[in-house]
């Protein structure tokens, strides 16, 4: 009984070596590396400005939407999924009044999570260059292709 004993504790011993020895070959070659994690590809921000127009029918805003894409703008972008990006909006005032930024939204499967500054937020007339940064949550899964930020920009009168 005693050799059977000596014998399963040697046999075990053995099983154990070759088990290290193969778990210490394949994490050399690379056989337990995670993939790559998943990411998104972000094309372009398209705006969207619900605006009214002033007394010569100009945007107060200037054009209802545009697209930031290429080069200068960072665009494309490929972030993980579920992280965040910051947009930039820039506007300059055409209008002889003030108007309220009340809201920038995006759509989905996108999220705003915050904005700089605080909305609502005033824009005296004729003011230029008001920047907004927006903090855009990316999806948690991956998508088919690149894919286009919505966010709507909701401007009422002062």
């Amino acid at each position: 009984m005693r050799r059977t004993w000596k014998r399963a504790l040697t046999i075990g011993l053995v099983v154990a070596a070759a088990v290290g020895v193969v778990l210490l070959v394949g994490a050399g070659l690379g056989w337990f590396r995670a993939g790559p994690a998943p990411t998104v590809t972000v094309s372009m921000v398209h705006w969207e400005i619900l605006q009214g127009v002033d007394e010569q029918g100009t945007g107060w805003f200037g054009p209802d939407s545009f697209n930031e894409t290429g080069g200068t703008t960072g665009f494309p972008l490929t972030i993980p999924v579920g992280s965040t990006f910051v947009a930039t909006l820039a506007l300059s005032s055409f209008s002889s009044s003030n108007h309220t930024i009340f809201s920038i939204d995006a759509k989905a499967p996108f999220d705003v999570l915050h904005v700089t500054p605080d909305l609502p937020n005033n824009v005296a007339p004729h003011e230029d260059d008001v920047l907004f940064q927006v903090t855009v949550q990316a999806p948690s899964t991956s998508g088919n292709g690149p894919m286009v930020v919505d966010l709507t920009v909701d401007a009422q009168p002062a």
